[in-house]
């Protein structure tokens, strides 16, 4: 790909910003790790999945209170319980909301999982280590404006008297509103774990009537600039026994209100606190809305406005509550008897269906397309409003994809359980000439049935693609159900031998219910799974090996474990520490997987760990009694670690060596340890903030940044000098105090009052040093030497390129986020010797954990700066009237961003 722009101009600064992705493969969910723990062990190294250590017996209440550290949340953390649901085996499932300084992190929720009064597992998407201060500047009122200004519409549903009573009554609350409530959060619009991402907001709904929409809008609390938006509409009495003709479902028993002896409609309160179709007239508008009437109770309402729909929505919606009822002991939407509302002849030619939050919508289809009111797409829709109430999965991304699916796992099983003869794994047969899903092979309406794989959906079209990448835990539910024997897109075998309807159905609802969050992900829906196999089956149980094989073929986690030891942790050394010594011993954490075989008493697993680059240190466990599946031995090596003697920072790595380990990426754990001497005397020349390379540079001031790397703190008041060389020149000394007291890893700034003079055009030299007169630890007094560039002067028919690679000469300079890497490299180049190489970091992982905000054209500039970079070409065209830029792109693969690569380029360095 050949560029050139043309310029006329006297001078010319060009910036080009760079966005790049790499390829790298994740090896595991990159959560924020919780600190070493005595009380809880990771299961499967994963964070967001703990255990308690054997022989440790807690309460919930017990963790919540005084084991909040070992989560890895500080004082400012709170953890509030939200609910706690009892199950038939026997387990309370408390669900906690994350706060920090009481305000709500959004998405972050904990699961204790507690049986016979004490803790077996906890799980969720806790964010560590946030800063900031609930400080918002804007107000509510604000804020609501310019929600309304977003989601302009001609009519809201709170000023609609009758939606307004329709959503009390649905919610039995005399205070419920559409109106909305400007609620202050914390939020990563990506809703994953790292701190830095998160900003303080306010989260709103924005419920509109006409035109119909319902935004679930973010706020900066600042600003008042609204920065994500969610769309929540997830598309698509006197109780008297009657007979109804349905249109896809023929002859139907139903139950019915009865007014009078000739008078019924589509009422009833035998189920929790009612089912009750209505009917919008072909408008969207809830004022509008009028019940169905029959004068016999015999529902044959067939005519030109296919009123018979209604009893299809009808019966189906009874045989929703039957079925989660009977097969889950959940009645009704909340699992407290809601009642399951709904209005058929939505809009004119609408081939929708939807659930609203309150209600279910179904449109009467566009021709040839028939209203949607078929059993799987009535469940469909009212299983979205159990979702609400249970793992409330967040309609966005993966957990939108997992929100979808689940959906139509139940929307499948509702219509299996009411109607077997007809039961299938297609979505919207019943109503189109074609389904628009198949559960049973997404692959052929173009829908993924392996993560990341074929057809997986990377935009963000769709809230990021929930309609399609929904296709991998269908499969997976298709799987667990009929069972199969095949290859997966990754061009793995596997073999999966079916459960049966009702058995898959316990296993994912189980899931949904007790161990989901409003952020999980695909690695979370696994994790959950099993666990609600193992609880309902056993450990090892057939079942769980197979929801664990189902999973295996879609993608999501490893095959069943056989003979599997990984190190599921290290322990007994803390990350940081003011002292220095060889006395301290590293402990390992090693859990047995295979269901078939146990290792049996006298087994010896070599095990070791090692230091940087330094020769291992190896010992045996040797098994005093036989290693079972799940079962955890705890060891301690008996050499000490002798390199923590000196102070530094060390990478330390333990791993296991069992023979025959048919899993050994599971082997291996790493930790960063710094050992520091225990005193406060240690001052270090920081950063070197400013002068930045620019062009044209003249005199300029010198800024640099010191920071304290002692213990604890350092008294301010005390003197200091700092000093600068520029190009080897003499030292520019100033006297000064550090400004005020100073706790470990805080900095401040000093900026010379003599500027330097980089008025020259070459590349400058530049050297800042700070001398604490007791700080004898002096290795990090002085910065590493800094450069800064003024441009070369361009004469006629002269130019400048890479081939010297080096920026002196070819007069540019760059700046990267954190993640990319960018250099002058052979490999980069299209045409000559050299090139300006970039790469962007490990974008996948980053995508996985939810780092990463798919951009659309328009905003590829204004997300993710973490991955962007920028190159400033520095160049003085004085006396030139035709200066032209020409560059060669040689470009690489995202599975992210596909075959895309963003250049934007501008004649300022700003």
């Amino acid at each position: 790909m050949f560029k050139t722009f043309l310029f006329f101009a006297t001078a010319l600064t060009l910036v080009m910003g760079f966005t790049f992705l790499s390829t790298v493969i994740p090896a595991g969910n990159g959560a924020t790790p919780s600190p070493a723990s005595s009380v809880f062990y990771k299961k499967e190294g994963n964070p967001d999945w703990l255990g308690v250590k054997a022989g440790i017996r807690l309460t919930a209440d017990e963790i919540v209170r005084r084991y909040r550290a070992e989560l890895g949340l500080g004082l400012a953390d709170q953890l509030e319980l939200l609910r706690a649901d009892k199950d038939d085996l026997g387990f309370v499932h408390y669900r906690y909301q994350q706060y920090y300084k009481g305000v709500k992190v959004e998405g972050s929720q904990l699961l204790i999982h507690e049986k016979g009064g004490q803790v077996q597992t906890l799980n969720g998407k806790l964010v560590r280590g946030l800063r900031g201060e609930p400080a918002p500047v804007v107000s509510k009122q604000q804020v609501i404006a310019t929600a309304l200004q977003r989601v302009a519409a001609h009519r809201y549903m709170w000023e609609d008297p009758a939606a307004e009573a329709l959503l009390r009554e649905i919610k039995n609350d005399p205070t419920a509103t559409y109106y909305p409530v400007p609620q202050l959060v914390w939020v990563d619009p990506a809703f994953g774990q790292n701190p830095e991402n998160f900003r303080l907001a306010y989260s709103l709904t924005i419920y509109a009537q006409k035109p119909q929409a319902k935004k679930w809008l973010f706020a900066d609390a600042r600003t008042g600039e609204v920065f994500h938006e969610i769309d929540e509409l997830h598309t698509q009495s006197t109780n008297t026994p009657g007979m109804a003709e349905t249109k896809y479902h023929g002859l139907r028993s139903i139950i019915t209100d009865s007014l009078a002896a000739d008078s019924f409609r589509l009422f009833e309160t035998t189920r929790g606190r009612g089912i009750h179709i209505g009917n919008l007239q072909n408008t969207g508008d809830t004022t509008m809305a009028v019940d169905f009437y029959d004068d016999d109770n015999y529902w044959n309402n067939v005519n030109s406005n296919q009123d018979e729909v209604a009893t299809d929505a009808f019966w189906a919606a009874e045989m929703t509550f039957d079925y989660y009822f009977e097969k889950h002991s959940h009645p009704g939407i909340d699992g407290d008897s809601m009642a399951l509302r709904g209005f058929v002849h939505y809009g004119t030619d609408v081939t929708n269906a939807f659930w609203n939050g309150a209600y279910a919508v179904f449109g009467d289809g566009s021709p040839p397309a028939t209203p949607l009111t078929s059993l799987d797409v009535v469940g469909h829709e009212f299983t979205h409003g159990i979702t609400d109430y249970t793992a409330d999965l967040i309609y966005q991304n993966e957990s939108g994809a997992l929100n979808e699916s689940f959906s139509d796992i139940f929307g499948a099983a509702i219509e299996f359980f009411a109607d077997p003869d007809n039961g299938d794994w297609e979505v919207g047969e019943d109503f189109l000439l074609q389904p628009f899903r198949n559960m049973a092979d997404p692959n052929e309406f173009g829908d993924p049935d392996t993560y990341f794989g074929d057809n997986w959906v990377t935009s963000s079209s769709d809230n990021g693609g929930v309609h399609s990448n929904s296709g991998v835990q269908n499969y997976w539910f298709y799987l667990l159900t009929e069972g199969a024997v095949d290859t997966n897109d990754f061009d793995r075998p596997f073999e999966v031998i079916g459960l049966g309807l009702d058995t898959a159905a316990a296993i994912a609802f189980r899931n949904l219910k007790f161990y989901l969050t409003p952020s999980s992900r695909y690695a979370d829906a696994r994790f959950g799974s099993v666990q609600a196999a193992a609880d309902l089956f056993g450990d090892c149980s057939f079942e769980m090996q197979q929801t664990i094989s189902a999973w295996y073929a879609v993608g999501v986690g490893p095959k069943n474990p056989t003979m599997d030891i990984s190190l599921a942790g290290i322990s007994g050394l803390e990350p940081f520490k003011c002292e220095v010594g060889n006395t301290e011993q590293v402990s390992i954490q090693l859990s047995f997987s295979d269901c078939d075989t146990s290792l049996p008493a006298g087994a010896k697993i070599p095990v070791y760990y090692q230091v940087n680059a330094n020769p291992p240190v190896w010992d045996t466990v040797v098994l005093i009694s036989p290693l079972a599946f799940g079962d955890t031995v705890y060891f301690t090596f008996g050499q000490p670690i002798a390199e923590l003697a000196q102070p530094g920072i060390y990478t330390l790595t333990a791993g296991a060596d069992l023979p025959g380990d048919n899993t050994p990426d599971n082997n291996l754990r790493e930790m960063t340890l710094e050992r520091i001497y225990n005193q406060n005397v240690d001052l270090a020349a920081v950063d070197m903030p400013m002068p930045l390379p620019g062009c044209f540079l003249d005199h300029v001031p010198l800024t640099v940044e010191i920071g304290f790397v002692g213990c604890d703190f350092i008294e301010g008041g005390q003197p200091l000098e700092v000093s600068y060389r520029l190009n080897d020149g003499p030292a520019v000394s100033e006297a000064i105090v550090i400004p005020h007291d100073l706790q470990r890893g805080d900095s401040f700034l000093h900026t010379f009052e003599q500027e330097v003079d980089l008025s020259e055009i070459k590349n400058h030299r530049i050297e800042v040093r700070a001398t604490f007169a007791p700080d004898t630890l002096t290795a990090n007094d002085t910065l590493p030497v800094r450069f800064v560039v003024n441009p070369v002067q361009m004469i006629e028919n002269d130019y400048i390129s890479f081939e010297a690679g080096m920026a002196s000469t070819d007069s540019f300079y760059f700046h990267t986020g954190p993640e990319p890497r960018a250099f002058i490299s052979t490999d980069a180049a299209r045409d000559g010797l050299y090139g300006f190489q970039v790469t962007g970091g490990d974008v996948v992982t980053a995508f996985f954990n939810n780092e990463v905000v798919l951009p659309e054209v328009t905003t590829v500039w204004d997300l993710n700066p973490q991955f962007k970079s920028k190159v400033c070409f520095c160049t003085n065209l004085h006396g030139l009237a035709d200066a032209r830029f020409k560059f060669r792109m040689k470009l690489t693969y995202s599975p992210i961003y596909n075959n895309d690569l963003a250049i934007s380029s501008n004649l300022t360095c700003a």
